[in-house]
């Protein structure tokens, strides 16, 4: 088979130089062209018509060429080189010897939906998520930290801090044309199931979900959810959520993130909801 590859080689630690990524590839079976993603011109590639593009880095890369190759024919496979990797965690994703030219485990194809948030003046294609409340006023994108413990480490503390002196989501909230009353410190519009430093906030993710998911913490929970950021691995975030075909966010000049990006002074309704179709993500194995 052969592959586009688009690598960020500063994904993670850097410990993914190009020759690694591409010797991962032919181990998988693939004959590929390589394309760099921290030199220019690289996003003009994402419209190649190529039988399967592979994209070697963390979520960053991962959300960037999936938006860029929507409405293309090809399959995705994700080489996961970051530091949180949620998307390659949620769907089991990831390359071996063999995957790709059918000498290895059997290969599934999962679904992957792109969402978009569109407001006055500006709008954004994602996969992870929208929020506005905490993850948006702390800010956890790690993109300057080397290291994947201390990256998910100093996300969860940031937001553990944010906690301590909490404000409540000014934003109006509509699912579906129905008003979200319940004050919270937090609101995230999910595409997937998994935010920032590896924080499954809507457990039971299933890619063949064609819903989002409408996730906040009430303001009651603080404590809990204090509770739950020093361990969240030992149990279930103490978060409401709701399914939702559409989201209105209502802003006053709150602060905003749509994936890392944080957005201040927009005013007016942002408008989130799922692309028409799917990707194809290459799995190995079965189903996650």
């Amino acid at each position: 088979m052969k592959a586009l590859l688009f690598h960020n080689p500063t994904a993670g630690e850097g410990d993914w130089p190009a020759e690694r990524a591409r010797e991962c590839v032919r181990r998988a079976g693939a004959q590929h062209e390589y394309v760099s993603t921290s030199e220019d011109g690289w996003r003009e590639q994402l419209g190649q018509p190529w039988p399967l593009v592979v994209a070697a880095g963390g979520d960053g890369t991962v959300e960037k060429v999936a938006c860029g190759i929507r409405g293309h024919e090809a399959p995705i496979a994700i080489l996961p080189t970051g530091g949180s990797n949620n998307l390659a965690r949620l769907f089991g994703a990831g390359l071996f010897e063999g995957m790709l030219n059918g000498s290895g485990a059997d290969v599934c194809e999962l679904p992957l939906h792109v969402a978009s948030a569109t407001w006055p003046g500006g709008a954004q294609d994602f996969i992870e998520s929208v929020g506005v409340g905490l993850v948006a006023d702390v800010g956890i994108d790690g993109r300057k930290l080397n290291d994947r413990d201390e990256k998910r480490e100093v996300g969860r503390r940031r937001l553990i801090d944010g906690l301590r002196d909490p404000r409540t989501v000014r934003a109006s909230v509509t699912i579906d044309g129905e008003p979200m009353t319940e004050p919270a410190l937090m609101v995230e519009v999910m595409n997937i199931g998994m935010v920032g430093p590896n924080l499954m906030l809507a457990p039971g993710f299933d890619p063949a979900e064609r819903r989002l998911s409408v996730v906040w913490v009430p303001l009651e929970a603080r404590e809990a959810m204090l509770d739950w950021l020093r361990d969240p691995d030992a149990s279930e975030a103490p978060v409401r959520q709701a399914k939702a075909d559409r989201v209105v966010l209502t802003l006053d000049g709150e602060a905003m993130h749509v994936g890392d990006d944080v957005y201040e002074g927009i005013e007016g309704d942002v408008r989130v909801a799922r692309k028409e179709g799917a990707l194809r993500v290459l799995v190995p194995g079965v189903e996650p």
